[in-house]
């Protein structure tokens, strides 16, 4: 049956079958997909106010989500694939990447405040390009001196200003003055 002008339903309505809309739909309030039937969208669906997902969101594989405004996702969250962000990003919390896989960063890092590589002195830091300490370096436990692991030096050495040391210095090999 077809209807040329408005439908209101005081109470409870219940539909058995298809509801097809093919203008403009106004809902004033909740709509409700009862649990275990499925509800498809083939077009736009436009939301004006709050909106609540009691369960899955789920969008389709080679289809666009776009989001126009923030995005809060308040507990754990899996993302099976790249997640790209091409905007500036904050993290207000930590972020942590699980054990054994890799971090890569396509460009610099400026980091600020005290940075912790490794847990112990088992941990490995390997430095790929030519680094520089703009302020001083501490190697060992300032705390506990003369205790912790060595500092080993393989590739020529040169040291510009003057040199102390504040321990026994021993040479092996050949010592040209």
């Amino acid at each position: 049956q077809q209807f040329d002008s408005t439908i209101t339903v005081e109470g409870h309505t219940q539909l058995n079958n298809t509801l097809q809309v093919e203008g403009a739909t106004l809902l004033n309030n909740t709509l409700t997909v009862a649990p275990s039937y499925a509800t498809d969208l083939g077009g736009t669906l436009p939301v004006a106010g709050h909106t609540q997902l009691n369960n899955t969101l789920t969008v389709a594989d080679n289809k666009a989500a776009i989001l126009g405004g923030t995005l809060q996702v308040k507990e754990a969250t899996q993302l099976d694939d790249t997640l790209t962000v091409t905007g500036h990003t904050q993290l207000n919390n930590t972020l942590t990447v699980a054990d054994g896989k890799e971090t890569i960063l396509g460009g610099d890092l400026t980091a600020k405040g005290t940075i912790n590589l490794g847990t112990d002195c088992f941990d490995d830091i390997f430095l790929n390009g030519e680094t520089q300490f703009g302020c001083k370096v501490l190697i060992g436990d300032p705390n506990n001196p003369c205790t912790t692991g060595n500092f080993l030096v393989y590739s020529p050495s040169y040291f510009y200003c003057p040199v102390e040391i504040s321990n026994t210095l021993t040479v092996l090999g050949n010592f040209v003055t």
